[in-house]
């Protein structure tokens, strides 16, 4: 265990001077002596700080001074402290220490003393550290044998200085060849550090009404949709009745290069006698005439069946003359083709549909039309924009009812419908209440708190929204939980090269940091790679 060291600070030391020494002295007791007016009194937390520091390292600290502010602001931080001139009854542990080497000493011991006793006075003793003399030791050297030059022995030879031999020159270069690639992976190559850093958070939440309009801090949009759909329901009401076939007929001008004009009623007859007549105004082309050849000209028209019944569900049927031309040139030029089968011709009990059954279809298919609507809106809107419940108007503009049942006594209806719906960005309400969280003084919070995390839920009265004018009230209710951020370019620049608890010293005078964990790999690794890349030290912040 190293021995306790007492500190002596000046009056302009910081509190990165203070936590700097907790870092780097190897002791595990430390007594900072404090000046009147030191700059550290200025500082409110810097004994917490201290604290803090200190029991993340395992040191203890305490405090001397003279300064009543400083001793009283220790105290509060759970930091020993004392006024050496009027709380000197009971020595430190540190100094119990120091007192019983001095009981070891012998005269000899006396004697070997450095003598500066002139120095500084202080009201606890300062532990002065002694370094004995010591006497370098001997150097022996190999006496090297010269053979002087004999002309009776000629087979001896001259012993040379300084020459290695080859072998040793091959083990050298081995060792070489081994040690400096295993030295530079070993300490460039594989360290590793992982930095997990974990913020200090804050929760905070508001609920109450929120005011969205266009112009407003949370401004709005309004978004307008409109689609249509056309439907068949059951008809469900039973009633006798006699309906006309009906169908379409292709009437030819083989006649002149004239048009035509055909009034509605026009007849066509078929060959059994059935009489078709036209179901409004038709004007026929005139005919082309090439060299005397006529080429007809056509023009297809809806027709209806003289008499009601199934009699009158016929065709396909050609060349339908009409008898109004009778005895003249325009019977054979003017004529008529029915392509498909006229249907509809009925007489009996048929279904139809009752007030009941419109009524409700118009129900259905304006359900179908919110759907769908409500599907383009969101659409629309997009990811930016929120569309909270009970934000959109439906209102059906048209409808229109075909009475007419189809084969399995359905009738249809069609429908078209217009939705309205005031929506708006939640970022935008989101940065409106992270403002009212900086404000929020009162509670602890700055301009420097941003949100980590949030939830909000809406909820809109009914009665509340102006779709015209794009403005609603909602009831809202935000919880968020808010931390001061963590700048990790100027992190990494800190860390480079220093130790886990040099590296927790410097981090823990940030402000925001709850707690840091530090991993070093491999075992052998004690400080933090100098290369920042982001394989070999990696961050998190959490």
């Amino acid at each position: 265990m190293a021995k306790p060291e007492k500190i002596i600070l000046t009056r302009d030391d910081t509190v990165k001077d203070l936590l700097g020494h907790v870092a780097s002295e190897d002791a595990d007791a430390i007594t900072f002596v404090i000046p009147k007016s030191s700059a550290l009194a200025e500082d409110d937390g810097v004994f917490k700080k201290l604290a803090k520091v200190a029991t993340a390292m395992g040191k203890e600290v305490k405090i001397e001074s003279v300064d009543d502010i400083i001793l009283a602001a220790a105290k509060a931080a759970g930091i020993y402290a004392v006024n050496p001139f009027f709380d000197n009854d009971s020595p430190s542990p540190w100094q119990n220490d120091v007192a019983d080497e001095k009981d070891e000493k012998t005269p000899q011991d006396d004697d070997d003393e450095d003598p500066l006793a002139g120095g500084a006075i202080y009201a606890t003793p300062v532990v002065n550290k002694i370094r004995p003399q010591v006497k370098p030791k001997p150097v022996y050297r190999p006496k090297i044998q010269r053979v002087e030059d004999d002309d009776e022995d000629d087979d001896i030879v001259p012993v040379r200085r300084g020459i290695m031999s080859r072998n040793k020159w091959i083990t050298l270069a081995v060792i070489l060849i081994v040690l400096v690639p295993s030295y530079w992976i070993a300490f460039s190559v594989l360290p590793r550090a992982t930095i997990a850093i974990v913020t200090e958070k804050k929760p905070w939440k508001y609920n109450g009404l929120l005011t969205i309009e266009k112009n407003g801090p949370v401004p709005s949009s309004v978004i307008t949709e409109r689609k249509n759909a056309q439907m068949t329901f059951p008809a469900l009401g039973k009633k006798v009745v006699s309906n006309k076939a009906t169908g379409k007929i292709i009437v030819y001008n083989a006649y002149s290069s004239e048009a035509q004009q055909l009034v509605a009623t026009t007849r066509f007859i078929t060959a059994d006698g059935k009489i078709i007549r036209l179901a409004k105004n038709v004007l026929i082309p005139g005919a082309k005439i090439d060299g005397g050849k006529i080429t007809p000209s056509s023009i297809e028209a809806d027709v209806v069946a003289d008499k009601p019944g199934p009699a009158y569900n016929i065709g396909p049927l050609t060349h339908l003359f009409i008898p109004g031309f009778k005895g003249t040139a325009k019977y054979a030029g003017f004529y008529g083709d029915i392509p498909k089968a006229l249907t509809g011709g009925f007489t009996g009990e048929a279904a139809y549909p009752t007030d009941a059954d419109i009524k409700n279809a118009k129900a259905k298919i304006a359900g179908v039309l919110d759907k769908t609507l409500m599907a383009a809106v969101r659409a629309k809107a997009g990811v930016d924009y929120k569309l909270v419940l009970g934000a959109t108007s439906l209102s059906v503009v048209k409808t229109d009812v075909n009475p007419q049942v189809n084969a399995k006594n359905e009738f249809s209806l069609f429908a078209e419908a217009e939705m309205k719906a005031v929506v708006f960005k939640e970022s935008d309400l989101i940065g409106y209440f992270a403002a009212q969280m900086k404000a929020d003084t009162d509670k602890g919070f700055n301009k420097d708190y941003v949100f980590k995390e949030t939830t909000v839920t809406y909820d809109v009265p009914f009665g509340k929204i102006d779709f015209t004018a794009g403005k609603m009230s909602a009831t809202v209710d935000v919880r968020g939980v808010a931390e001061l951020p963590v700048d990790l370019d100027e992190v990494r620049k800190k860390v480079v090269g220093k130790s886990a608890s040099e590296l927790k010293a410097v981090l823990f005078a940030l402000p925001g940091i709850e707690s840091i964990q530090v991993k070093l790999w491999p075992l052998y690794v004690r400080h933090v790679p100098n290369d920042l890349s982001s394989k070999k030290v990696v961050f998190s912040v959490e």
